[in-house]
């Protein structure tokens, strides 16, 4: 990875960090004021109706020289009495912002209620509170937020004595928390921000990673494809010093076995052999290092395969299998390279294979405008630790391979669009998958 690319990916990710970090400190400090701001409505709603309880109740008290709540009974609904405590608390809570009224016995019986309660369970929810019991020991108490129903309510428990500090009633007041069901709702938008924040700050994230990894790759590749470049031109003029002398070399076998033909010396034969391989390896050299011109043509698969064949050996050609899913076949391509990547792979897998096994190729039609070429040994296999190495320049397990073929057939491919996977386990074979789309000519 290049100077430039590498400053390019940590700004990419102190951008990214920096951006998380201050979506969330925004979000954590907007979360901690809203916090501060309903105990602060809290502290204040509770102040207010502890106030309000307490005027109630010393007004309760001045009404009770005249009105004595003492004659109030439990369900009798047509008293002087209970009427006249009725229309106070429904003139209060009409004037104010109370939701209910009630006057409970220390008993626990209803004696006037603003609205009416006709509800059982509503009635133990408030004499069932341990608030009612703080009230019924004389201590004015007001309740933390509560819901119920979806609504928020704060209640004020304030206990009614008379002058000699006797117990006559218990004076419940409930009022509405409405700002508190706006922080709630503020809370839930804020949340809901907050996660659309993330998804979006991740989303932009994975579009610059993207496009970090494919300026790397493109960067890869136009700086390989530079060095193949140099590396034709000197390709080119190596091979041309190297094959002077090969044919000099030659030249002078063939020279001197004429003059010393009688004498049968293996080393007339193993001269010309010697020459042959380095002249495939210089050509193999080129052709790794050289960019081909692709030539693309409509080609029947079957026919393709009866060229390649004739060129091994005829024993080799005995062990080499081929079954196509039709025999018409076609694939628009350049047919002398993908020629020439299936001759190098059948070529390793003969190698690699006893001269008992036989190398199966099956050719079928994969989709619409893909093939795939499947080319199957028995052989020796590739340890796992060196898979990852085979399309490698110049590695090889061989005694006397050159370690390019691999890494010609692996160019080739990508030049006619192409993918090329290899599998294989030691000592059971190896299974070659070539996958190509028909090209537009």
């Amino acid at each position: 990875m290049s100077p430039v690319t590498k400053t390019y990916s940590g700004r990419f990710a102190l951008f990214f960090w920096l951006s998380f970090a201050l979506v969330l400190l925004l979000n954590l400090l907007v979360w901690l004021y809203l916090n501060q701001v309903e105990q602060k409505f809290k502290e204040q709603l509770q102040d207010r109706l502890r106030d309000a309880n307490q005027l109630l109740g010393r007004l309760m008290l001045e009404y009770n020289e005249d009105v004595n709540i003492h004659l109030l009974v439990p369900g009798d609904n047509g008293t002087l009495e209970y009427l006249f405590y009725k229309q106070i608390f429904e003139e209060i809570r009409n004037r104010g912002t109370l939701q209910t009224i009630i006057l409970i016995s220390p008993q626990g019986e209803i004696l006037v209620s603003v609205p009416p309660i006709l509800s059982e369970q509503t009635i133990l929810s408030f004499t069932g509170s341990p608030n009612f019991i703080q009230a019924l020991k004389g201590e004015a108490v007001v309740s933390d937020i509560e819901e119920y129903g979806g609504e928020r309510f704060i209640t004020g428990y304030m206990p009614i004595t008379d002058l000699d500090g006797y117990l006559l009633a218990i004076l419940i007041v409930e009022a509405k928390a409405k700002y508190f069901n706006v922080l709630g709702t503020l809370k839930n938008n804020i949340l809901i921000f907050s996660l659309l924040n993330f998804i979006l700050i991740s989303l932009i994230a994975f579009m610059l990673f993207r496009m970090v990894r494919r300026t790397i790759r493109y960067e890869r590749e136009i700086r390989d494809q530079q060095h193949l470049v140099q590396l034709g031109t000197m390709a080119a003029s190596v091979a041309h010093e190297l094959r002077n002398p090969l044919n000099i070399i030659e030249a002078t076998n063939d020279t001197i076995r004429k003059k010393y033909e009688q004498n049968n010396d293996e080393i007339f034969e193993y001269i010309p052999q010697e020459v042959i391989r380095l002249n495939a390896l210089i050509d193999d050299f080129l052709r790794f290092a050289g960019t081909p011109q692709l030539y693309v043509e409509e080609i029947i698969l079957q026919r393709l395969f009866d060229r390649v064949l004739m060129g091994f050996e005829e024993a080799d050609m005995d062990r080499i299998k081929v079954r196509l899913e039709k025999s018409t076949i076609q694939l628009t391509t350049d047919g002398n390279i993908l020629q020439q990547i299936i001759t190098n792979i059948i070529t390793n897998s003969l190698q690699a294979s006893d001269k008992s096994q036989p190398v199966l190729i099956s050719v079928s039609a994969k989709q619409r405008n893909k093939i795939q070429i499947i080319i199957e040994d028995k052989g020796t296999g590739i340890p796992k630790d060196k898979l990852d190495k085979i399309f490698e320049p110049f590695y090889t397990t061989k005694e006397r391979g050159t370690g390019l073929g691999l890494a010609i057939s692996q160019r080739l491919i990508q030049y006619l669009q192409g993918t090329i996977k290899v599998e294989s386990v030691p000592n059971a074979g190896t299974t070659v998958t070539l996958e190509l789309p028909n090209l537009k000519q």
